[in-house]
């Protein structure tokens, strides 16, 4: 016989699975009754163990000697509630708990919480499960039962709490469940937890086998109904572990999972909860809603908190203080999945929902069964983004009829809304932080205190601004109201501007009108180039325009001073020389220093016009993190794996380098060495060494030793006003002079 998930494991392995106890390895002789199995033993994890489907399987098999343990996942199909741990007597059983094989072997059911379903009950409401309860006697008595939620029909008297006849021939207490009869259908009792503050209740359990680091694995106490519904109305605590407390119109139906002060609202998946809520909902394995009103938690480990109207179809996404806010792609879908056998064979759309992509993965999960060969479903999604149908690929084994979910996993991973109104999250690990009506698209991007604002690049945002856009990888818009930056690194500040320049700055402004590069004002390149459209105001006493030459001979040359050129270089004026300029210290504007690095870096052609090459991307990485990839509950973000980058490298355009660059010399700016170079100031107002021929509305020319003298020049120098007297000792007065 073939089975489509062959098992052979050791027992610990199935330890997850519910509460079972361990017995030897050995085969064992037969118990008289179920009794005769001492709970609480543990199962050697050196056991072999053999899986099945169902039971049925069990009896049709020839199974291998060497098999101590069967393991199936259903009585009647898999999933069916009916699966069961059972160990290989010599003997057949007196109790019904019990499957032979084919090759004779007899199967003891090893069980210490025995459910009517692992004795072929049909559990559907309508056919006769009485014959089914009394071989469950047979097995155990005086315990409590449970039901797993499931409806039986009877044609005699049910073993409800209050029986109806006497002698009551049913020892035990079957909780958490239904029984059709004489056309009513009666409550088996929900409340049957134990409490008390005096001693420590339930039955003995051992320590937790596992556990991440810091995890406590300390033995407890187990109570035998695993369920509660307490000061509640009208509630439902359905799986094992779920729990309803002071709340009302409330349904617990995963698996650890419950409702705590909440008003109409479901925790529906294993380990969900809702604390303080009103008509809310979790449908994602470990997610939550706390003190929320009309929020959905779709994903896995999804939150929202202190939230109206928001959503979470991500996986572990949060919207916390916001209203109407989605964390993730879409939001809304709700599905009911079709199981027949096991698998899963179809899904009525009962909410198509909105916003999704047909590119958005649907994921299925049972909340009883641990699935091994999982399902494979796509989403059918139409223009306006609802979820129409479900289309099939894989319908997987092992799923429970009733207790599968399906839940769309949604872009946004790890993303977040935080006091925002009506904003969403598309980018993974992005965030809309004090915002409303903003989105992100992309991972690492941002908004932050803004409104009608889209991030799409990545680490792209917009802070402080009001319907901007950021594009390009990087892009920032600052305070900006309409304004784009679209280029990779590219930050815009202002008014219906676009900055479309690769790491560039460019401020603008235009009070009407689309958002536009004309309406740049200020534009710092990455090249070092700035542009404006505007007036350039320099403070006092910032009055002239200079350059840097080379000293024709090494030492400073005064303060003051007239110059004159010596072929490329300078040196102080003299009686008949054609001045330069003047050695100036108040330059609005001093060009030809080298602030940043070696002033022959880089290389020029014959006019001295830049040299550009094109160059690889050195920044485009060979390999990225893997998109696809999940962590898993014990994973940390920094092991996910790196794969190859699937963009090809790009080339930038580049000044192309001289060879004979050291980048590791220090680079020491012409401006901080006086003695080869001086700044000379050839237009504006200009403080200038005279002689005492010289007065307020003279014409200047040099003298002796760059101190200027009254008389004409090629060069128009006006004094305007001496700022102080001549001065013999010093053998010169200062003259505020116009050059021009």
């Amino acid at each position: 016989m073939t089975h489509p998930r062959p098992l052979r494991r050791s027992v610990l392995g199935y330890l997850g699975m519910g509460t079972i106890s361990a017995v030897a390895a050995s085969t064992v002789a037969s118990s008289a009754t179920a009794a005769a199995v001492p709970p609480g033993l543990r199962m050697l994890a050196s056991s072999p163990v053999e899986g099945y489907l169902t039971a049925g399987e069990v009896t049709a098999a020839a199974v291998d000697p060497a098999v101590d343990f069967l393991q199936t996942q259903g009585y009647h199909a898999a999933g069916d509630g009916g699966g069961a741990l059972y160990q290989r007597v010599t003997a057949q059983p007196a109790h019904a708990g019990a499957l032979q094989s084919a090759d004779g072997a007899w199967w003891e059911l090893l069980s210490p919480e025995p459910n009517p379903v692992m004795f072929g009950a049909a559990a559907d409401g309508t056919t006769a499960d009485d014959a089914v309860f009394q071989d469950l006697e047979t097995y155990t008595q005086n315990q409590q039962v449970d039901l797993l939620g499931k409806t039986y029909a009877f044609t005699g008297v049910p073993p409800i709490a209050t029986p109806t006849v006497t002698p009551n021939p049913y020892t035990n207490n079957y909780v958490n469940g239904f029984f059709a009869s004489g056309g009513q259908t009666l409550s088996a009792d929900f409340d049957r937890t134990l409490v008390a503050d005096t001693v420590d209740t339930g039955g003995v359990e051992p320590a937790y086998p596992g556990g991440a680091n810091g995890t406590p694995t300390i033995s407890g106490r187990t109570n035998r109904s695993l369920r509660l519904v307490m000061a509640s109305q009208n509630s439902r605590s359905q799986a094992a572990r779920s729990v309803n407390v002071g709340s009302a119109f409330c349904w617990a139906l995963g698996n650890v999972s419950g409702n705590y002060s909440a008003r109409q609202s479901v925790a529906q998946s294993n380990q969900s909860v809702n604390v303080g809520t009103e008509e809310c909902e979790v449908y994602g394995s470990r997610g939550g809603n706390y003190s929320a009103v009309f929020s959905h938690s779709e994903g896995l480990g999804d939150v929202n908190i202190a939230t109206r109207h928001s959503y979470t179809s991500a996986e572990y996404c949060a919207n916390i203080a916001s209203h109407t806010s989605d964390a993730g792609g879409g939001r809304g879908f709700r599905g009911e999945v079709v199981v027949t056998g096991g698998a899963v064979t179809g899904v009525t759309v009962l909410d198509p929902g909105t916003r999704y992509s047909a590119t958005d993965e649907l994921r299925v999960r049972d909340r009883v069964a641990i699935i091994s060969d999982d399902a494979v479903v796509t989403p059918v999604v139409d223009a306006n983004g609802g979820i129409t149908g479900v289309t099939v690929v894989h319908g997987g084994s092992g799923y429970t009829a009733g207790r599968v979910d399906i839940n769309p996993v949604t872009p946004g991973y790890m993303s977040a809304n935080l006091a925002t109104q009506t904003s969403r999250t598309f980018g993974r690990t992005s965030a809309n932080v004090a915002t409303a009506q903003a989105e992100t698209h992309a991972e690492l991007a941002f908004n932050l205190g803004s409104e009608t604002s889209t991030a799409s690049g990545r680490r792209s945002g917009s802070v402080g601004g009001s319907g901007c856009t950021t594009s390009g990888a990087g892009a920032i818009a600052l305070g900006a109201v309409n304004s784009q930056a679209t280029a990779d690194g590219a930050v815009v500040i202002g008014r219906r501007t676009i900055n479309d320049q690769v790491r560039s700055l460019a401020l603008g402004d235009s009070a009407a009108g689309a958002a536009s590069t004309a309406n740049r004002r200020h534009h710092l390149f990455q090249n070092g180039n700035y542009q404006l459209a505007g007036t350039v105001t320099g403070s006092t006493p910032f009055t002239d325009y200079a350059e840097y030459f080379e000293n024709a001979a090494a030492g400073v040359i005064a303060l003051g001073s007239l110059v004159a050129l010596d072929g490329a270089t300078v040196r102080p004026a003299s009686g008949g020389d054609a001045v330069l300029g003047v050695v100036s210290a108040t330059a609005l504007v001093a060009a030809g220093d080298s602030p940043f690095t070696w002033s022959g870096r880089y290389l020029t052609g014959e006019f001295g016009e830049p040299i550009l090459e094109q160059v690889p991307d050195p920044d485009w990485p060979e390999t990225v993190p893997d998109p696809e990839w999940t962590p898993g509950t014990d994973e940390h973000e920094s092991e996910r794996p790196q794969v190859p980058n699937p963009q090809p490298r790009p080339t930038i355009t580049v000044r192309a380098e001289n060879p004979d660059y050291d980048p590791g010399q220090a680079n020491v700016p012409r401006s901080e060495r006086p003695e080869e170079w001086t700044c000379v100031g050839l237009l504006g107002q200009v403080h200038l060494r005279v002689d005492d021929t010289v007065q307020a509305g003279s014409r200047v020319t040099a003298g002796a030793d760059g101190v200027g003298t009254a008389g004409e020049n090629e060069r128009f120098i006006q004094c305007m006003e001496l700022r102080q007297p001549y001065d013999a000792a010093k053998g010169y007065a200062v003259a505020f002079c116009l050059i021009r």
